[in-house]
């Protein structure tokens, strides 16, 4: 029998089954699920330990009564919400993009994929598949694979194939791309003025590839394209994700939103409309953060939506079973060998020396070290990692500054500037270097011709370090890349693409 054909939900089980809900905390709320949601979407904030978080999700199954929605956004890079010792630290998708590698960011999926496959999740939010065409973005910079859509196209394809490999959902997101936008939109509504075709040119063209390899989920992004559809966010609009997603690009699969309770599309619209309107737009799930009397607020607005007719029964039941079909698909996979050695690979491979400048390719004994002395594994999150720069330049002396405030000790660094025969100064920021961090890049300037500077994160910082006589991309502030980045500027050899300068 075709149980597809007889299966009819509730609508208050239509509607809390389109929701991918949170929760606070590293325990699942006692009678969470007496709600139906269809899914869970879990942050850093209900992340312990693998033990924990094995039990946790197996948790949600049993609670759920099943195979649900269990999905973290691991992109690898500065948005990595699992990370234990023994995890490969994988290097993000601007270094994958860096190494021109195909065969590199399908393996960096598969081990992606696989981690957090073992710890129970069955989908992962990624891959970013943006192109971070502005470089003033402030959101998106190293998620992304780079700023040309054809390489971002064949490394996000690669890197989803990776992720399935690995035995977990892929989702391609921002659709239809956050690459060239000025505005964050967990803090409010970005506009973007390009027409359709313009769109076609650039931002959809990594959206087209990876439909066309058969990518199961695609999530949306809260930003309004006017020339398309005006006053409306992607999120909400039919002419967005039915017209352009499901009829032009062909896509049949799991259409989900970014997160509802992001400022973008919650203060203009409201939680319950914002919710009826993205199904009605042709949205499949709701990515619904935020309280639960929200999604109350949310299943209110749709159960009344289907009762008055705005949403048809048929539809979202198909929406459900849609995510069904998904999760069934999905299959289980071996464990990768190659964790470590891809990780090296990748690293070794990104890094981008732009210029020597006489000072980089050879150890210089009399090296001050100038960097910041946490690095921000993302930007919507406290500095907290450790810049690993003094300790892999064991030999040189360092002095360090907060990267929020751009406090140091002035008189000792210009003190020790003035006596070093090389200064290496290393700045993580996403986008161009703002205040603090341009405090102290301004503070060392006078002694440009013997630094090399260093971006741990976003390479666009490299017009606000001209004055430096040398200057290095890690595009990541990983161990292993900025491990990669000292045997370059040491001139231990480091592998990078063709195009680096000869040192």
């Amino acid at each position: 029998m075709n149980t597809e054909n007889v299966f009819r939900p509730s609508p208050e089980e239509l509607a809390y089954g389109l929701m991918t809900a949170e929760f606070p905390g590293p325990e699942l709320p006692e009678g969470f699920f007496k709600k139906p949601y269809g899914g869970v979407i879990l942050f850093a904030k209900n992340i312990r330990s693998p033990r924990q978080l094995k039990e946790l999700t197996g948790r949600i199954r049993s609670e759920a009564g099943g195979e649900i929605l269990i999905g973290v956004d691991q992109e690898g890079g500065t948005v990595t919400r699992v990370s234990f010792p023994g995890m490969t630290p994988l290097c993000g998708n601007m270094a994958i993009g860096r190494t021109g590698s195909e065969d590199l960011a399908f393996r960096n999926g598969r081990i992606c994929g696989w981690e957090i496959a073992e710890l129970g999740f069955n989908c992962d939010f990624a891959p970013c598949s943006d192109v971070n065409s502005n470089p003033l973005n402030p959101i998106i910079g190293t998620r992304s694979f780079g700023e040309s859509p054809e390489l971002v196209a064949k490394m996000a394809a690669a890197f989803a194939r990776g992720l399935e490999a690995g035995g977990v959902i892929a989702c391609a997101k921002h659709f239809p791309g956050h690459g060239d936008t000025g505005v964050d939109s967990h803090l409010a509504m970005p506009v973007s003025q390009k027409t359709l075709k313009e769109l076609e040119e650039c931002e959809l063209i990594p959206f087209m590839e990876v439909v066309r390899a058969g990518i199961p989920m695609i999530m949306t992004s809260h930003i309004c394209f006017p020339k398309i559809d005006p006053g409306l966010p992607a999120t909400l609009s039919k002419r967005i994700l039915t017209g352009v997603l499901r009829e032009r690009l062909g896509f049949d699969g799991v259409i989900i939103t970014d997160s509802m309770a992001m400022k973008g599309i919650r203060n203009g619209f409201g939680y319950g409309e914002a919710a009826v309107m993205a199904l009605e737009a042709g949205a499949d799930m709701l990515i619904a953060c935020g309280a639960e009397s929200e999604r109350d607020e949310a299943a209110k607005a749709i159960v009344n939506a289907l009762k008055s007719g705005r949403l048809k029964e048929e539809a979202l039941t198909e929406s459900l079973l849609r995510t069904r079909r998904a999760l069934a698909e999905r299959r289980g996979a071996p464990p990768p060998e190659d964790g470590m050695e891809t990780a090296r690979e990748t690293a070794r491979r990104s890094i981008e020396v732009k210029r020597g400048g006489g000072l980089a390719g050879r150890r210089i004994p009399e090296t001050l070290v100038v960097c910041p002395e946490k690095l921000r594994p993302s930007p919507h999150s406290a500095p907290s990692e450790n810049p690993w720069l003094p300790d892999l330049m064991g030999y040189a002396d360092a002095e360090l500054f907060d990267p929020e405030t751009g406090a140091c000790d002035d008189r000792e660094i210009r003190r020790k500037a003035m006596k070093a025969r090389r200064i290496v100064f290393m700045v993580s920021e996403n986008g161009r270097l703002k205040g603090p961090q341009l405090k102290v890049a301004e503070l060392l300037r006078p002694f440009g011709p013997k630094t090399v500077a260093m971006s741990a994160n976003s390479p666009y910082v490299e017009e606000d370090l001209d004055w430096a006589a040398g200057y290095v991309n890690a595009f990541s502030g990983g161990r292993l890349s900025i491990e990669s980045a000292v045997a370059a500027i040491d001139g231990l050899g480091c592998g990078g693409p063709e195009s680096q300068e000869k040192i």
